[in-house]
């Protein structure tokens, strides 16, 4: 019969003999002698005819022999696949497996066995029951012994599982102590429950135990170091006792090297400052017995100690650095908030500059900002004062000498008076710009794009130009500084046509009467512009056209630019000149070389009309009246205000300007306007008094029919009215101002 193979790895074998394993079944009773069978069917088949009945013996036993061994090697097929099939077969099952598959696993085995038995022939079955009985016997027997052994090894791994379950539990529950308990309790009666499975003495059982109660701490520490690294080192250092020395160093370990920087960060926050500043503190920590109040910390040996009190002072710095620099940024939002809105509800505390700079610097530091903080509060406020406001403000603010708190004071004064300077500086700068900043004056952006819109808003401007002024003590102006460069930058863009349509456009809107603001604006920005207004602020709106389309045709060399004779700057400035500096039509020179400007690009557009005018005409179309010599210095008849009440234009000669005055001085005889001129010294008189003598003394044109008069004995250079208060102006005399 063939060999059945032999399994390595804990498998059990079957062997030949069939007699092997357990007896879980009774043997049949034989009817068939098997070797009275076996010797029949070996003998030779001689004298078949003189033998007739025993061959036919021999031949049925063969027959019965081959069919019984057949059966029996089919069966023993049957057992291998059910036993050994890699897939299915039962001894490849393990654990819990195997206890489930065994019941089947016999049944099995029984039916190959019945179903080969039942379908041979009643002598083959007699003849091979037995020994299938024999192998289904041994199969039996081996197969309880496979169920037997991986049912122990189920309940030992179940119970291994179990106490893996709970040692990961523990670590996962490392600060329930409650449910710690409960487990370290399910967990010693398992352990005994595997020792015994295991078949364990008392001291492998004692070891065992030992063994999971330090894998649970081991765990349990891992997990709560991963969380929370200081709680847990804590916590270790009053339990290490009741762990394995190798374990319980690992832990220390591996505790530290996760504590060590939280720990440095904690001494860093509770005493850093301290260390930083107290000498020999960190040298007074070590020594022995010195408590930090850590408990963590206290619980380290001396070498741990030195360690982290250095990271500790080198986070302090850290922190220090990172707190300054965090409070300089807030010390700049403060100020930047303050600025914008008089306050700051984040205002910081004197404690917040010792917390980051020490008790002497932080106190300093703190000094410093709150002298920006109020600076700042006061700009602002300053903002919302008429002139007159700041100035008393500022003078209710002067420090007292002698005063405790006199240099602080004093600083903070000079903080104010700073703030102020810095709000009237602005405002002078650009008032329109000022008001639409802080929203007074009911200023706002003007909008070039929508002209109906922009027309309300230079009514409010116009409107409030006076108050402005007043109030702040600014020249009047209507346009804010960076508008005034969009128009200038508009302009440059465009054609002569377009610009000249723009400024008409522009002078329309504002009124001839606030046309010369917008000339001072745009004037040093860019010249031309401001001439042109110039020339408009007189009524005429065509004469800053014409101006420009002259200036115009010489840049485009349609015209050229005279450098002598007829339209040349030269020679018109000659004409307001006269004898020298003294007889000059004014003492500005920029203004007069602004005049021969525009008086040249008026010549240069009559020509190229082909209707040129004179230099002198050119330059009396500029001024708006007449230039004659009056008392040996140029003046400037008032040209239009004689149209305007009838006067002949050919009859304004110096005669008529003469009965001008006569009828002016004659109108003053009785004006108490107080004046102080030199021809009575300092003494205050009126106007009344002097007014005979305005008619010798020379006149300076400030416009149409208007003029100073000037007193080469005064120090001021003109008659000058008294206003009061140390206040004075020059005196206005208006000579078409006659009732």
């Amino acid at each position: 019969m063939p060999m059945v193979p032999m399994y390595q790895g804990g498998v059990p074998s079957v062997v030949d003999s069939g007699q092997t394993g357990r007896q879980v079944a009774q043997l049949p009773n034989q009817t068939i002698n098997y070797a009275k069978l076996m010797q029949d069917a070996q003998q030779p088949l001689q004298d078949f005819a003189n033998n007739a009945g025993k061959a036919l013996q021999t031949i049925a036993a063969r027959n019965i022999k081959a069919e019984s061994d057949e059966a029996e090697m089919k069966y023993m097929e049957a057992v291998q696949t059910r036993l050994y099939d890699p897939e299915a077969g039962y001894f490849n099952q393990k654990g819990k497996n195997a206890v489930d598959a065994y019941d089947g696993a016999m049944q099995g085995l029984k039916k190959d066995a019945d179903d080969i038995l039942g379908s041979l022939s009643p002598w083959a079955r007699e003849a091979v029951q037995s020994r299938i009985q024999d192998r289904l016997r041994s199969a039996q027997g081996q197969s309880m012994q496979w169920m037997s052994r991986q049912r122990d090894a189920w309940h030992i791994g179940t119970s291994k599982a179990r106490i893996d379950s709970l040692v990961e539990s523990i670590g996962q529950n490392y600060g329930n102590k409650d449910y710690c308990g409960a487990s370290y309790q399910s967990l010693d009666d398992e352990i005994t429950a595997l020792a015994k499975m295991q078949g364990l003495g008392e001291e492998q059982t004692k070891a065992l135990r030992e063994g999971y109660w330090d894998m649970a701490q081991a765990q349990r520490y891992n997990t709560w170091g991963q969380d929370d690294a200081v709680a847990a080192l804590t916590d270790f250092q009053n339990n290490r006792g009741s762990i394995g020395n190798d374990v319980a160093a690992e832990i220390g370990t591996q505790l530290w090297q996760q504590a060590k920087q939280p720990l440095a960060m904690m001494l860093a926050g509770s005493v850093g400052e301290t260390m930083l500043n107290k000498k020999d503190f960190i040298k007074e920590s070590l020594k022995p017995g010195h408590r930090t109040g850590i408990p963590a910390i206290d619980g380290l040996n001396q070498a741990q100690k030195v360690e982290l009190f250095s990271a500790a002072y080198s986070y302090a710095a850290q922190n220090r650095a990172a707190a300054q620099a965090d409070l300089r940024t807030a010390v700049q939002n403060s100020l930047a908030t303050v600025g914008d809105q008089g306050y700051d509800e984040n205002e910081l505390s004197e404690e917040d500059f010792i917390n980051a700079f020490g008790e002497k610097g932080g106190k300093a530091q703190y000094e410093n900002y709150k002298r920006n903080f109020d600076a700042g509060s006061f700009s602002f406020g300053c903002q919302y004062m008429d002139t007159s406001q700041i100035a008393e403000t500022l003078q209710n603010a002067k420090p007292t000498p002698g005063s405790p708190t006199y240099a602080a004071d004093k600083k903070r004064y000079l903080d104010m008076a700073k703030a102020a300077s810095d709000v009237v500086t602005a405002r002078q700068k650009d008032p329109v710009g000022a008001a639409i900043q802080t929203n007074q004056f009911g200023f706002e952006p003007l909008n070039f794009d929508n002209p109906e819109q922009m027309q309300r808003q230079l009514t409010t401007r116009i409107n409030q130009a006076q108050a402005i002024s007043e109030s702040w003590g600014t020249p009047k102006a209507i346009l804010s500084d960076g508008e005034a460069q969009q128009l200038v930058a508009t302009l440059d863009n465009v054609d002569v046509v377009k610009r000249t349509q723009t400024l008409a456009q522009l002078a329309t809107m504002v009124g001839t009467q606030n046309i010369g603001t917008l000339a001072n604006q745009l004037g040093p920005k860019n010249q031309q512009y401001g001439t042109a207004l110039y020339l408009m602020s007189g009524g005429d709106i065509g004469l800053g056209n014409n101006y420009l389309m002259g200036k115009d045709f010489m840049s485009q060399g349609v015209v050229q630019k005279p450098t002598t004779g007829d339209g040349s700057v030269k020679e018109i400035l000659g004409y307001m000149q006269a004898e020298g500096k003294e007889a000059a039509l004014s003492s500005n020179n920029d203004l007069m070389e602004m005049w021969a400007d525009a008086a040249q690009g008026l010549w240069a557009y009559s020509s190229r009309l082909g209707n040129a005018l004179t230099s002198k005409a050119a330059l009396e179309k500029v001024l708006g009246g007449q230039l004659i010599e009056w008392n040996g210095k140029r003046i400037v008849t008032p040209y239009n205000e004689y149209t305007k009440r009838g006067y002949d234009k050919s009859s304004i000669f110096a005669t008529s300007f003469d009965d001008l005055l006569e009828r002016k001085i004659g109108a003053l005889k009785d004006d108490k306007t107080k004046v102080i001129t030199g021809i009575t010294g300092k003494d205050r008189t009126t106007v009344g008094a002097i007014a005979p003598n305005f008619k010798t003394m020379q006149l300076e044109t400030i416009s149409d029919g208007k003029y100073r008069i000037i007193d080469p004995n005064s120090p001021y250079g003109y008659v000058m009215q008294d206003l009061g208060n140390d206040t004075m102006i020059p005196y206005v005399l208006d000579v078409m101002d006659v009732k």
